[in-house]
């Protein structure tokens, strides 16, 4: 009978374990207590389990009718909140949110429990968002358990942040004057610790110039320039960095001036003679 029944299962729940219970219902040939008697060995490997209350379900004549067995293990889904970068990053703190679902159509018993670790710290209960800030990449797992003791395998995201933009180093020039005959170069250096360098380029005054190249100084105005230099990591953090200098010209700044536009031909030859004489006798 469904009583002699609960008492049996009640008595061998309390005495030998669930585990034996299910043995025993098993080589009886009860199938449908074997069936629920599993789901609560389930329950009884759940952390969360109170065996006085696991015995006292099994010994009520109600639950063989009534308890249906859950197999299947809840899902859990992750929330990722930040400002997104470019290729896979991102460049601000990440909050990550966790859900978690138990199909009531085929794992009625709901879900017990949401756990994420960082790394490779130790497991904790889900309560609220988690907020990441360290710049690099950082592993989150995730799982939930129900309230038949079945578990999720972890999923992992692996959440890569970049909040700092490149470094730029200019060595040359420096910001000083500089007589237009001087030979000046303009080579800088740019780097990335986190998500790595994509790009960078540098202008002098608007026009591109390439990193390191001589930079002509024999006609240039007789002002102040600006040498700036752009970087670009493959979060998509952007950095510029500037240096100003100055540029004058004496009579022999003139007069190599009008030597190299004589040379590239934009000065026909009689000017060409005429400036340089003229040139001469001023610095005579």
């Amino acid at each position: 009978s469904d009583a002699l029944l609960s008492l049996l299962v009640g008595l061998v729940a309390r005495l030998l374990g669930l585990g034996d219970l299910v043995d025993l219902l098993s080589f009886l040939g009860i199938p449908q207590a074997v069936e629920k008697a599993e789901n609560l060995y389930r329950l009884s490997r759940h952390p969360l389990h109170d065996m006085d209350l696991t015995a006292a379900i099994l010994a009520s004549p109600e639950y063989l009718d009534r308890v249906t067995v859950d197999r299947h293990a809840p899902t859990t889904t992750a929330d990722l909140t930040g400002t997104t970068g470019t290729n896979g990053w991102y460049r601000s703190d990440v909050t990550v949110a966790l859900s978690a679902a138990d199909d009531p159509a085929i794992c009625p018993s709901g879900v017990a429990l949401v756990q994420y670790r960082i790394g490779d710290g130790a497991w904790q209960q889900y309560q609220e968002p988690v907020r990441l800030t360290a710049d690099g990449t950082t592993s989150v797992a995730f799982r939930s358990i129900d309230g038949a003791g079945n578990a999720e395998e972890a999923q992992v995201e692996q959440i890569r942040i970049d909040k700092t933009p490149p470094t730029i180093t200019i060595s040359s020039p420096e910001a000083t004057v500089y007589p237009n005959v001087a030979n000046l170069a303009a080579p800088w250096s740019s780097s990335d610790a986190t998500s790595g360098l994509a790009a960078d380029g540098g202008t002098l005054d608007g026009a591109a110039v390439a990193n390191g190249s001589a930079l002509d100084l024999v006609l240039l105005a007789a002002t102040e320039h600006e040498l700036a230099v752009r970087a670009v990591d493959r979060a998509g953090n952007v950095r510029t960095a500037q240096v100003s200098f100055g540029v004058t010209v004496d009579p022999a700044g003139i007069r190599a001036a009008v030597a190299r536009l004589c040379g590239d031909g934009r000065l026909t030859g009689g000017t060409c003679g005429s400036l340089d004489a003229k040139l001469q006798a001023a610095e005579a």
